[in-house]
């Protein structure tokens, strides 16, 4: 009888009692039950854009069954992603708004229909990864799908969940003739320079390594609320040795954050029309990068805001 009791389950409380002695204990036939509706669900949503995921014959097992609805889900995100990127070139004005907000220190915007956008203090660096990708993503010009551009991950309201991990660069859009990679960052004053240029500088060389011979021209393009002059300075170089002592190129350019909405801004109706406007802005950019920090930073933002004025 002792032997029986301790193997026996014993449900926590007086209430886990009770409802075990109504309900009855779980089965597994219901646990597969469950298994196989989140299934069908999953499936009739990808039934919804055309596609006819199989179902083998033999399925017949949870785990089994929980790795396809998986499997299955990760399509059916990857679908809804597509619908997402495409809708941003409609939604240049809410990704402005969002970096509007980026610059100042009450991160919050009440909008004429009473839409109330917030960016918790502690999310903003998330945030601005995210909407960054979301204004790549409204020039609809990729070559690879959004959710390759992105290292950073995002829920299923298509929210950020957190910065892009280290030890890479925090996107990489490949176009049809150019690459660029993207860094963000809030960092100011000198400690920009000791954060941001050795990681920058090394997740651009990556890139440009990758795409050696492939004919595209990487670009590294450097964005912050204010381009501290040592950043500048550090990126005018234009130089990364691998372990062998072999020499990159890199074309790096630090803009503000300013001077990146006002290019967006100016192609709000036709983002797509800004690439290769943005692609001779960066090559102009980096003409210019003997002069010493202060001047070259002056003209980046000179010849964006020309660009804008046309």
């Amino acid at each position: 009888m002792h032997a029986l009791s301790q193997e026996t389950f014993k449900p926590a409380t007086d209430l886990a009692l009770l409802q075990s002695l109504t309900n009855g204990a779980t089965l597994p036939t219901d646990e597969i039950a469950g298994a196989w509706e989140a299934l069908h669900d999953v499936r009739a949503a990808l039934q919804q854009y055309g596609e006819q995921p199989p179902i083998p014959a033999d399925l017949n097992q949870i785990a089994d069954i929980a790795s396809l609805t998986a499997t299955l889900q990760a399509q059916l995100d990857q679908r809804k992603e597509t619908d997402y990127a495409y809708q941003q070139a409609g939604q240049v004005s809410d990704i402005l708004d969002y970096l509007a907000l980026l610059t100042k220190r009450n991160r919050k915007l009440v909008r004429e229909n009473d839409d109330i956008l917030e960016i918790p203090t502690s999310e903003a660096p998330a945030y601005f990864e995210w909407a960054v990708w979301r204004a790549f993503l409204a020039i609809n010009s990729l070559v690879k799908p959004s959710w390759e551009a992105r290292r950073f991950a995002i829920d299923r309201d298509f929210l950020p969940v957190g910065t892009a991990p280290g030890n890479g660069a925090d996107m990489v859009f490949e176009f049809d003739d150019m690459v660029l990679v993207v860094e963000v960052t809030l960092t100011v004053s000198s400690r920009q320079e000791a954060a941001e240029g050795e990681p920058v500088r090394r997740h651009v060389a990556q890139v440009v390594e990758q795409y050696e011979g492939t004919g595209k021209q990487v670009f590294g393009l450097f964005i912050a609320v204010n381009i501290d002059t040592n950043t500048a300075n550090t990126f005018k170089l234009g130089e990364w040795y691998l372990k062998d002592d072999r020499k990159l190129d890199l074309h790096i350019i630090p803009l503000a954050l300013a001077d990146f909405s006002c290019l967006l801004a100016a192609f709000t109706d036709h983002p797509s029309e800004l690439l290769p406007h943005l692609k001779l802005l960066l090559r102009d950019c980096r003409m210019y990068a003997n002069k010493d920090a202060p001047d070259w930073k002056q003209k980046i933002s000179q010849l964006a805001q020309q660009l804008v004025a046309k």
